[in-house]
């Protein structure tokens, strides 16, 4: 398979394959892999689609028998994310996200 090059892409070419990455990755990544992009997303509101994939693999992995108890893992990690009352961390990774996106156009 041809090496694709990331940097010479359209920002949204890029997106969009690093996300097809990402979820074609889930079956094959580690639970805790898995249980991470859940955290991110309740976190900070980012890449939904994949939070939902990787609780489908993780519920079909349990149901197999996998002992690994993701739900204390996220509830875990995510008790470890600071809280802040003054500054919306999720809505300033979105917009530095944008403007990043912007830039490359």
């Amino acid at each position: 398979m041809k090496e694709v090059d990331l940097e010479n892409l359209e920002p949204e070419e890029r997106k969009r394959l690093i996300k097809e990455s990402q979820m074609a990755s889930i079956k094959t990544s580690p639970s805790d892999t898995l249980a991470a992009h859940v955290v991110v997303y309740r976190a900070l509101k980012i890449n939904k689609d994949i939070a939902i994939a990787c609780m489908e693999e993780l519920a079909k992995r349990k149901e197999d028998g996998d002992d690994f108890d993701f739900e204390a893992y996220i509830d875990t990690e995510l008790a470890k994310v600071p809280k802040s009352q003054s500054m919306n961390y999720a809505k300033l990774i979105r917009e530095m996200q944008n403007n990043f996106e912007k830039k490359g156009k």
